[in-house]
């Protein structure tokens, strides 16, 4: 009996093992994931994205060189006569057949010998953009200075002010304009000027007035605005220095085509 008392045992470690093998506990299984979108179904979009782009704004499409071409052949006109002069013509001034009177630009261009730019520009952010004609050279005055600017105004092109050498409009900072004049030394004038559509406003401004004194006034031209109160030279001084150092220089300019 003794000698199968190890075999014995050797069966029942068996068996224990095994026991503890069916005693463990199921693993529970993964869920099978969802089959992955096909890209075909990624690059569908909502209605919203996939609709057509807007029309572009019938603004935007005009071409408004050729609504302003009155202008440049106005400008034409005035460059015969700017040559003649060159040339030594003393024939008098005669602008009557062009659409636009130019004869102030005449000394402009001659003084400063440059030559005629122009940029497009929607100065009053009205959606239309002005035509600004400035002087293309590298005189530092001369450059400043808006030689003409035309808006549009019932289809038409309106020439909103011309300058010459002593009544001159320039760019400020704010997105409005300098004026400077002059009649002498005792008589100067310095105002900021707004544009709203085709009229320029004044909207305040400093002059001297010979042996009557300095002023400064509001709203409206030094004959019609809506206060006016003496101040000293020093008050004057420092008006025309705030007024001139809000002069810019004007955006680049395409040259103008001034042959027939």
């Amino acid at each position: 009996m003794k000698r199968y008392i190890p075999l014995l045992l050797t069966v029942l470690l068996l068996l224990s093992a095994c026991g503890a093998k069916k005693a463990a506990p199921a693993q529970t299984p993964v869920p099978e994931s969802k089959p992955a979108v096909q890209s075909s179904q990624k690059d569908v979009k909502p209605d919203a994205v996939i609709s057509d782009e807007p029309e572009q704004d019938a603004a935007a499409e005009t071409d408004w060189l050729t609504v302003y071409s009155p202008v440049f052949d106005s400008y034409k006109d005035l460059f015969v006569v700017v040559e003649a002069y060159k040339q030594g013509s003393d024939a008098p001034v005669d602008l009557s057949a062009s659409d636009y009177d130019l004869g102030d630009n005449l000394s402009l261009f001659l003084e400063s010998m440059a030559t005629p730019g122009f940029c497009l520009s929607d100065i009053d952010s009205n959606g239309t953009p002005e035509l600004i004609v400035g002087l293309m050279t590298d005189d530092y005055f001369y450059s400043r200075i808006i030689a003409g600017l035309f808006t549009i105004e019932d289809g038409t092109p309106k020439n909103v002010f011309t300058s010459y050498t002593r009544s001159r409009y320039c760019l400020s900072s704010d997105g409005g304009f300098i004026y400077e004049g002059s009649d002498g030394a005792a008589y100067s004038d310095y105002y900021h000027c707004s544009l709203f559509g085709s009229t320029l406003n004044t909207d305040y401004g400093v002059y001297s007035d010979g042996d009557n004194g300095f002023f400064r006034f509001e709203n409206g031209s030094r004959e019609s605005a809506e206060k006016i109160e003496g101040i000293s030279r020093e008050q004057f001084s420092e008006y025309y220095n705030k007024l001139d150092s809000m002069i810019i220089d004007p955006p680049e300019y395409t040259m103008m085509d001034t042959d027939y």
